[in-house]
């Protein structure tokens, strides 16, 4: 590129990997036994225990793929430069209770790994030498950043969900949850009811 005088650097930048969330409880796997109630027997209260968690020996690390595309400049004897990125980052064995049939199994929930999450977006950074001398330097900067974020699924051919309601908030005795994941909209989104709120001015006078 020696015809190309007015390019000082340029670099390309690609790069793919897979990492593993392994920040989960122990014992999920495995069946956990919990108090359940009292029972009598012979003139005494004895703690009775059952099942509080169901076996799932399928269970692996969340997992998370990403591919990043970057380029790195400097121009016009290094007054201009920056850089600018691509990634797009696809999360999948999202770990979830799942509501599940009792019987056949022994609790009512049971954690699986289904969810799968999307984002991807672009990054831009600029910085330019505007004056630059003995006596004064200004240099400019612009940054600029979009990603879009989307939950891809909550089922499977084995578990199936169509949305979980998140948070919680409570207004004189009344609760509800905001937000809502559902598949195709960004997580965190917020939910609730629409209102139409009319308004009447009165006009009074006052005659002294």
């Amino acid at each position: 590129m020696q015809d190309y005088t007015f390019i000082d650097d340029l670099k390309l930048r690609v790069s793919y990997g897979i990492t593993s969330n392994q920040d989960i409880d122990p014992y999920k796997s495995v069946v956990l036994y919990g108090s359940s109630g009292f029972y009598y027997q012979g003139g005494d209260f004895y703690t009775q225990y059952a099942p509080n968690q169901n076996a799932n020996p399928n269970l692996k690390w969340e997992q998370t793929a990403q591919f990043d595309l970057g380029l790195d400049f400097y121009l016009f004897n290094s007054r201009v430069r920056g850089s600018f990125d691509y990634y797009n980052k696809q999360t999948s064995n999202l770990l979830y209770n799942y509501p599940v049939p009792s019987p056949p199994y022994q609790y009512g929930t049971m954690m699986a790994n289904v969810g799968k999450v999307e984002n991807k977006g672009v990054e831009l950074s600029i910085e330019t030498t505007v004056i630059s001398n003995k006596d004064f330097k200004w240099d400019l900067g612009f940054n600029f950043a979009k990603n879009k974020n989307k939950l891809k699924s909550l089922s499977n051919d084995e578990f199936q969900l169509d949305v979980v309601y998140t948070g919680e908030w409570a207004l004189n005795g009344l609760q509800e949850t905001p937000q809502i994941l559902k598949p195709g909209y960004p997580i965190g989104t917020f939910y609730g009811a629409k209102y139409i709120v009319r308004m009447k001015r009165v006009f009074s006078s006052m005659k002294m």
